[in-house]
Formats: structure tokens, C-alpha cells, sequence
């Protein structure tokens, strides 16, 4: 083989380089006979010959011509130099040759080979990138390509919206893990955890900003909504009595529009509803 190192042994590098040879027949004769395993040059001539390859086509025969004074030989070595002959393969000569062979060296150059064959089929299968023909053409595909890249980061953007609007229901549900079904004031100021909000400051926060009349009566709207409960009981001296109850939903519902005001838990980051 004209473009590689000699070697008695043939390997997948080689079956690569030969299939991607740019030469028509890449394969030296004299490679071939050892890489398929024969123990003598003749015997594998013979196997060739009899596997009925075309000349031209699956191999090139060339007669040596070497540069020896010819004049010094006797008649035995002179009918020896017209017979001697260089014989190149072509890479599927070279595969049928080893199918043919009938040696286990054979068998595993043929299987290099179809190795080859599948990678090359693979990059061919893949879509090749169109490259532009013209100016206009490169523009145009510039533009889709800007175009894609302006969509994707829309995209981004609206995910990140969404995400901050689902952040204060998920904080929310985070803090309702911890609570009961009902939570008294002192209970709420307990597990919202706002800074320097307590019993008698939550009273004072949710009145000043709406939801309740006073501290034991909370607006009707918002018991209808499910936000508070008013439990009612009767002291032991007979005077009816009534407390405030913040509900799980109620919790729920207030955490975004206390944090939004500035009364923020100190479980969850400053978020707005």
C-alpha cells in the first residue's frame, strides 16, 4: 500500500484508512496475501487467481521494472524479471478477497470492512447544514437563525414569569404543612414568623387593612370566603363568647397580600401576589 507503514497485522485503523483512501487500488498485493492469513505468496496468488477478480476494475497489474544491468544475468534470472509484477487491490477486492479466503485472518477483514461501511452509511444518514448560495440566501438564514434565537428567549422569559407567579402558592403551601386546620391569632403570628408582628400587632395589621371590623368580628365577605372562622362558646359565667380563627386557606390567602404590604414571613423571600 503506497500511503501506510507495512504491517503483518490488519487492524480497524487500517481497514479506515484504506476505505477512505482517495487512491483506486490502495492495497499492495504483497499486504494483502499476510493481512489474510496464507503462509506462502504463491498459494495466496493462486486463491486469487481462482476467485476470479477483474483486472482494471478489482485490481491493477503492473510489471516492474527495475533499474539493474540486465546484461549480468544469466537466462534462469532473466525469466525470473520478466515474470515479476506488482498487483494492487482495490478496497473491495481486498473484502471480497477476505470472504473468499477461507481463513479466519480473512473473516476478520471483511468484518472491518462492513464496520466502515456502517459508519459511512450513519454519516450519510445525518441532514447535512445547507450552506448558502448567494448573499441574499445568507441574509435569509441569518435572519431565521436570529429569529429562532429571539423565540427560544421569549420563551425563557415567559417560564421565568410563570415561575415567579407559582413561587408565593408554593411558599404558601410550605408554611401550611406546619399549621392545623384552624389556627387562633396567637397561633398565626406564631407561624408566619413576620418580624415584630405578634397576637395583638396581627389584630392591628389585618384591621388596618380590611379584613376585619374589630378584634372579634371579622368582614362578612371574608368569612364567606373561607379566609376566617368565628367560633362561638359560652363562658363559664353564662356571657357568650366569640374568637377569630384564621384558616388553612385563609393563611394561604393572606401570606402574598401581607408580603406585598411589606409584613413579609421570615420563612419566604419577598414575593408579590
Amino acid at each position: 500500500m503506497n500511503n501506510l507503514a507495512r504491517s503483518a497485522q490488519f487492524s480497524q485503523k487500517l481497514a479506515n484508512q484504506i476505505y477512505q483512501s482517495a487512491e483506486q487500488f490502495p492495497v499492495s498485493f504483497d499486504d494483502a496475501w499476510v493481512w489474510l492469513g496464507y503462509s506462502r505468496k504463491d498459494n495466496a496468488k493462486a486463491n486469487f487467481i481462482k476467485c476470479g477478480f477483474t483486472e482494471g476494475v478489482d485490481y491493477q497489474l503492473l510489471k516492474s521494472q527495475e533499474s539493474v544491468n540486465h546484461s549480468t544475468f544469466s537466462p534462469q534470472q532473466l525469466a525470473a524479471a520478466s515474470r515479476k509484477e506488482d498487483i494492487y487491490l482495490t478496497a473491495e477486492c481486498l473484502k471480497q478477497w477476505g470472504m473468499m479466503a477461507g481463513t479466519e485472518q480473512g473473516k476478520q477483514v471483511r468484518i472491518y470492512f462492513l464496520k466502515c461501511e456502517r459508519i459511512a452509511k450513519a454519516a450519510m444518514s445525518r441532514p447535512q447544514p445547507q450552506i448558502p448560495g448567494n448573499y441574499l440566501e445568507a441574509l435569509k438564514a441569518l435572519v431565521a437563525s436570529e429569529e429562532q434565537k429571539l423565540a427560544l428567549t421569549a420563551q425563557v422569559q415567559q417560564q421565568s414569569i410563570y415561575i415567579d407567579e407559582l413561587k408565593p402558592k408554593a411558599q404558601a403551601a410550605d408554611v401550611l404543612l406546619e399549621s392545623k386546620a384552624n389556627l387562633t391569632m396567637q397561633e398565626a403570628a406564631q407561624l408566619l414568623n413576620i418580624p415584630g408582628i405578634g397576637r395583638n400587632k396581627l389584630f392591628e395589621v389585618l384591621k388596618k387593612l380590611g379584613y376585619l371590623i374589630t378584634s372579634k368580628h371579622p368582614y362578612q365577605k371574608f368569612v364567606d370566603m373561607g379566609v376566617f372562622f368565628v367560633r362561638e362558646s359560652i363562658s363559664p359565667d353564662a356571657i357568650p363568647r366569640q374568637q377569630i380563627l384564621i384558616t388553612q386557606k385563609g393563611i394561604q390567602y393572606l401570606i402574598p397580600r401581607l408580603a406585598e404590604r411589606g409584613y413579609v414571613s421570615s420563612k419566604l423571600e419577598v414575593v408579590t401576589a
